[in-house]
């Protein structure tokens, strides 16, 4: 017998595939009556962005700095998400049962893609 898909992860880079990738993932979630993890990996600045940054602000304000980063691009997520629902799905393939949770990590994106998944026992991962 084949596992029930419980739980899926849609890691996104927002590139030119994200459509056909997030539709893939919701009709999968709705499918299965999975829980959908919308997922965005920042990737941290280089070293020499990071030394130019330490040197115009402290560390508190780039706490504060990527704080607000990561809270504006959930809004956009979320944005788009409720965009691509009323452009892309019909009224009985919608978002009401399945709506995405947003996440945002910051490190290298395997990593972070992976360490998610086996946080949330994700069953499936879909990306685009």
């Amino acid at each position: 017998m084949l596992k029930k898909i419980n739980c899926i992860v849609y890691a996104s880079d927002f590139g030119p595939n994200m459509r056909k990738g997030f539709k893939m993932a919701v009709g999968l979630a709705q499918t299965n009556q999975a829980r959908l993890i919308f997922l965005h990996v920042i990737e941290p600045p280089g070293r020499t962005a990071e030394m130019i940054l330490n040197s115009y602000v402290s560390d508190d304000q780039l706490d504060v700095m990527r704080s607000k980063s990561v809270a504006k691009i959930c809004e956009v997520i979320n944005g788009r998400i409720d965009k691509f629902a009323a452009e892309e799905l019909s009224s009985d393939y919608g978002l009401s049962q399945c709506r995405p949770e947003c996440r945002i990590e910051e490190g290298k994106p395997v990593d972070r893609i992976l360490a998610v998944a086996k946080d949330v026992n994700a069953d499936l991962i879909v990306m685009g």
